[in-house]
């Protein structure tokens, strides 16, 4: 029997929802392999702004070219392409902002995630979602960026068993509101607060990721070399790793926890 938390999603309650923010379509599509690189394809002809949600991906990407397993109504998987007033070098932090505000919108639906440097969304220590952000050419006096995020909502055995990780879903935080309800939520969130990121960049969100920083004070370890204690991170995004009683700032690499040896 399917719950409300895996019902189908409701294309016309979502452009209601998003009707504000104009010029902008919204297309659900029951299969496709990426919802990212199908508004690639789509390029930056106009200022419209494209919201594409698919029920199941089947060449779904994530982070580092890996593969985002999904399955039928079993995933929140949204991809939104829109502009940027701003250039590329402006962008620094973006996929954190973006974090911060999915990560809120949850809190506020009863689910305690939180969130792993630089785009993992995290629920009881396990992976619930992530973040893939990609970019076309930018232009004078914009970028046309790409926010594509996928939710854990149900994960059957086979899914949980080959994910390379410990993984989460929102089943599991005991939501009862139907995708589409959730879907609708975030994307306004994300609308909105994309405003926020357009005017002044990261530093608005950084004291907000920090309240939601999963690993603040553990001792981590950065692309298989760099260890540290995680104090944080900087007006532009940047992971900051206090090793020998100093902070650098590291802007990318792949962040696990430093067990005790």
């Amino acid at each position: 029997m399917t719950s409300d938390l895996e019902s189908a999603l409701d294309p016309n309650t979502l452009r209601h929802a998003l009707a504000a923010f104009s010029p902008l379509s919204v297309d659900v599509v029951a299969e496709t392999g990426s919802t990212n690189a199908d508004l690639l394809r789509l390029g930056d002809a106009d200022a419209t702004t494209r919201v594409l949600l698919a029920e199941q991906q089947t060449a779904g990407r994530g982070r580092l070219a890996r593969t985002w397993v999904s399955e039928p109504m079993g995933s929140l998987l949204v991809s939104v392409s829109l502009r940027l007033p701003r250039r590329l070098a402006e962008l620094s932090g973006l996929s954190l902002a973006v974090g911060v505000l999915l990560a809120e919108c949850l809190n506020r639906f009863g689910a305690p995630v939180r969130l792993k440097w630089p785009n993992d969304l995290w629920f009881d220590g396990r992976k619930l979602g992530g973040i893939l952000i990609e970019l076309l050419p930018p232009a004078d006096q914009h970028s046309r960026v790409v926010i594509g995020f996928g939710i854990n909502v149900r994960l059957r055995e086979a899914a949980r068993d080959a994910a390379l990780q410990p993984v989460a879903d929102l089943r599991e935080a005991g939501l009862t509101a139907t995708r589409t309800e959730l879907a609708a939520a975030l994307l306004a969130e994300l609308m909105q607060g994309l405003r926020l990121f357009a005017a002044e960049g990261f530093a608005p969100f950084q004291p907000r990721f920090a309240a939601l920083d999963a690993l603040f004070g553990q001792r981590v370890q950065l692309g298989g070399t760099e260890t540290g204690i995680m104090v944080g991170v900087d007006p532009n995004g940047r992971l900051l790793l206090e090793q020998a009683g100093l902070v650098r700032a590291f802007e990318a690499g792949e962040l696990s926890v430093r067990r005790h040896e």
